[in-house]
């Protein structure tokens, strides 16, 4: 693949930023109240609070992209094993990494929700299937 280029999507791109902003949003509690602006109590209403539409629009989009880089970034379609190890060695260290830092600084819960997360499984009995 060394003289291809790939197409890049900056508008799904950037819908997808606008996502997880909306979500890091949502999760940071932001409130705008200023006594006399009602502007900033529809904000916090209506945008912020509804941080967890972002999360769908994330999700969808980032399936999007991978289906579209799979499909038109290789030359030969890749094995489903393949692709899935590829993924995982992408994104787990970094979620490593960053989960231990987390932990290390603030240490939220305990070790048994700390290892329970850092190999995949849910903490919350609500979210398990």
């Amino acid at each position: 693949m060394a003289g291809k280029t790939q197409p890049v999507l900056h508008s799904i791109q950037a819908l997808r930023g606008l996502a997880a902003l909306q979500v890091v949003v949502l999760h940071s509690e932001l409130a705008l109240a200023v006594p006399g602006l009602p502007v900033f109590d529809w904000v916090t209403k209506h945008v912020i609070q509804r941080g967890t539409a972002g999360v769908d629009v994330f999700f969808v989009i980032s399936g999007f992209i991978i289906a579209w880089i799979a499909v038109l970034g290789r030359a030969a379609p890749e094995a489903p094993l393949e692709f899935a190890v590829r993924r995982f060695f992408r994104v787990a260290p970094v979620y490593w990494l960053l989960s231990a830092v987390y932990v290390y600084l603030f240490n939220p819960r305990g070790w048994t929700e700390f290892m329970t997360s850092m190999s995949f499984l849910p903490t919350d009995p609500r979210s398990a299937p």
